[in-house]
């Protein structure tokens, strides 16, 4: 079995500055299996960017406790993406919803650290743990040839974007530049 990633559109404890600990909430991470080596929460309210939390990690079962000032609006959470939240501007007080979600990456940049993978609930109104369904932002094709006879030496994707959405989008960028993948075997 041989896996190719492409694009497609589809814990450590961190001491809480006191002026930012506030509304305390459980949060269970489904990944699918997935290993997730990194984490990040960024919490959107009326459409501004209000908080960003870096360095979180998940405890057994996908679980973990954060503070957010409020419990309101929705928390996005970005795992294996530390690479590419160190390249972006996300500004709290600044960054729109909207700029956050155009927010695109090379795959090189999805796959460094593990498989990049994003997810988000809406806190308001949310129970006492929140479960979040975590989506990977690039695609696995997963080739099968256990048949007699039948071997496979090179596997060609045509034309897969370069580029691709960070977040849960189901296309790739119209201006991402298009190239052949291709696996030897």
């Amino acid at each position: 079995m041989a896996a190719l990633p492409v694009l497609a559109g589809c814990g450590r404890d961190e001491a809480m500055n006191p002026q930012q600990v506030g509304k305390a909430m459980s949060v269970r991470l489904s990944a699918d299996g997935e290993e997730i080596r990194s984490l990040a929460a960024l919490r959107f309210d009326d459409g501004i960017l209000q908080e960003v939390r870096d360095g979180l990690s998940a405890g057994s079962g996908g679980k973990l406790t954060m503070d957010f000032t409020e419990k309101s609006g929705t928390v996005f959470f970005w795992a294996n993406a530390s690479g590419i939240l160190e390249n972006e501007a996300f500004a709290e007080g600044r960054t729109t919803l909207d700029e956050f979600l155009d927010c695109t990456a090379a795959a090189g940049m999805m796959t460094e650290d593990g498989v990049t993978m994003t997810g988000s609930a809406v806190l308001d109104g949310a129970g006492s743990e929140i479960p979040v369904r975590m989506v990977r932002s690039v695609a696995r094709l997963d080739l099968d040839a256990r048949y007699e006879g039948v071997s496979v030496n090179k596997v060609t994707v045509r034309r897969v974007s370069e580029y691709g959405y960070v977040n849960d989008v189901d296309a790739a960028p119209a201006s991402s530049p298009r190239a052949d993948a291709v696996k030897d075997f």
